[in-house]
């Protein structure tokens, strides 16, 4: 079951993938692609973000959870809806990051950043080809709903270069009663589905936990 992070909520070139791909990895990098070194890394405490991004960083509480928890995030470009990236952190004195967030902006400009070769924004026929085969999705409409909880082995389900997992989560405006609810799994080839047009809200890359 693809892990789900507790901060939640197409460019199709895979990137950053471990193993083999990892020296190709590399070299398709750009400035706008997230990775497990940048545009922050393992070690990077909330201190050395801010120092390196000046005035294009600022903190922010993020409401997570079912029941309205709060967490304080670090938001990269916080005054810029395509470029804006909300950094979690393992402790609370913020020196080793826990995720870094993608999330939609409806009406705003395609996001810039792109994980795993995906940007928020994309339908499941892009996340699909990136991923090579067919995934599940979890029912909508409820609290967990919309997330990846199953790769069936393809690419996406493996770890990026460097350790770091993802975490997707697809929504849309008044999700079909069939495809909703705890306990529902949704093909992601599912013809409701794809006739629907969900789209990836949000896109979590994780570090590796110590």
């Amino acid at each position: 079951m693809a892990r789900i992070s507790h901060t939640s909520t197409a460019v199709v070139v895979l990137a950053g993938l471990s193993a083999a791909g990892a020296t190709g990895a590399a070299r398709a990098e750009t400035a706008d692609t997230v990775s497990c070194t940048a545009p922050v890394g393992p070690k990077d405490s909330a201190k050395d973000i801010m120092k390196r991004f000046g005035a294009d960083a600022a903190f922010a509480k993020k409401v997570v959870g079912e029941e309205g928890t709060e967490i304080k995030v670090l938001v990269l470009y916080p005054k810029s809806p395509d470029r804006r990236l909300e950094i979690a952190f393992a402790d609370k004195a913020m020196t080793r990051p826990s995720d870094v967030t993608a999330t939609l902006s409806r009406g705003a400009a395609p996001h810039r950043w792109s994980i795993a070769g995906l940007a928020v924004g994309a339908g499941p026929a892009a996340v699909q080809k990136v991923n090579g085969k067919p995934f599940r999705i979890a029912g909508f409409g409820w609290d967990y709903g919309g997330y990846v909880n199953d790769w069936k082995g393809g690419a996406l389900g493996q770890p990026l270069a460097g350790g770091c997992t993802l975490s997707i989560r697809f929504g849309g405006e008044n999700p079909p009663d069939a495809l909703s609810g705890d306990g529902v799994s949704v093909a992601s080839d599912d013809k409701r589905l794809l006739k629907w047009g969900p789209v990836v809200e949000s896109i979590v890359m994780s570090f590796p936990e110590k």
